[in-house]
């Protein structure tokens, strides 16, 4: 999966035609919908919570008493980041931007810290050289991406962020924040679908297998709103201009509608008082319940 290719070649590279029947969203919605009857309340899930009730179900209670705010540094980084690339994204879609990326990222993050939600929040309360750093490095990444992407004005098919970002299944929110660039669309084949679009996600690190695979939520969603996944998925480093991908298949999407089910079905047993079955091991070390988890694995090389 990793290239050596930029942004605009992994995008256009060449992928093999994969077909799905015309009836996959509505199958898939109704699997979804029916195993969440499961549930005992509303339940929210993306990649970050399936993959924690799947290794461990106490460690999916100890995440959902960790406040937002708790949110370490180089993730409200990251999270600035991908908001302003995606706005750089929006206002140049048509053409190369007028405005320098310096002066642009200066304007946004400014809009940013005039909002109430936690973004705002730390932008307001970092120290100005703290805040000067940021902006000279979110700047370098729109650089770095108009480089690294050069064709993209060209395209006709390119959305900044996901078509779909969360869709209600029952008593299950499935949602996904990874996506910050959707390009291409599916077309319509005999019988069904052909796949044709690729989610894009930007990291500010080397990008890696699993940040690939966590794209799952997203796939499914795409899948949902537009009648079937899209074709390939991308992970791309703003910092260092580097990326991976892969071809969504049949093997791929099932795992992750068995993964969402059954993450579905752990949850509904936790709500309805079930003891559930915890698991020691690395994820103990990060665990918000470390301290008081009969199961944790304390032991002096554990990790």
């Amino acid at each position: 999966m990793s290239e050596s290719l930029s942004l605009g070649q992994l995008i256009a590279a060449d992928h093999p035609t994969i077909g799905w029947p015309s009836d996959w969203a509505a199958m898939t919605k109704r699997l979804f919908t029916t195993t969440s009857a499961g549930l005992g309340q509303p339940t929210l899930l993306n990649s970050a919570s399936i993959e924690e009730v799947l290794t461990c179900p106490g460690w999916w209670a100890g995440q959902r008493e960790v406040d937002e705010s708790e949110l370490s540094m180089a993730g409200f980084r990251l999270k600035a980041t991908r908001r302003v690339a995606r706005r750089w994204l929006a206002e140049n879609l048509g053409s190369v931007g007028s405005v320098q990326p310096l002066t642009f990222t200066g304007q946004v993050l400014h809009r940013f810290a005039a909002t109430d939600d936690l973004l705002g929040h730390w932008i307001r309360m970092m120290p100005a050289g703290q805040l000067a750093e940021l902006r000279a490095e979110v700047a370098m990444g729109l650089v770095r991406l108009d480089a690294d992407w050069p064709n993209r004005t060209a395209l006709t098919s390119l959305v900044p962020g996901a078509v779909s970002a969360r869709t209600r299944l029952g008593r299950m929110t499935l949602t996904s924040e990874l996506v910050d660039a959707t390009v291409g669309a599916a077309s319509m084949g005999d019988g069904g679908f052909e796949a044709g679009a690729t989610l894009v996600s930007f990291t500010m690190t080397p990008p890696t297998s699993a940040r690939l695979e966590g794209l799952g939520p997203a796939v499914l969603l795409h899948g949902l709103r537009t009648g079937c996944p899209p074709a390939r998925i991308v992970s791309w480093d703003l910092v260092g201009g580097t990326g991976i991908a892969r071809t969504i298949d049949n093997d791929f999407v099932l795992m992750w509608c068995e993964r969402v089910c059954e993450a579905t079905r752990r949850i509904g047993e936790m709500q309805s008082w079930f003891e559930p079955r915890l698991n020691g091991g690395e994820h103990c070390q990060i665990c918000p319940l470390f301290d008081r988890c009969p199961a944790a694995d304390r032991s002096e090389y554990a990790w």
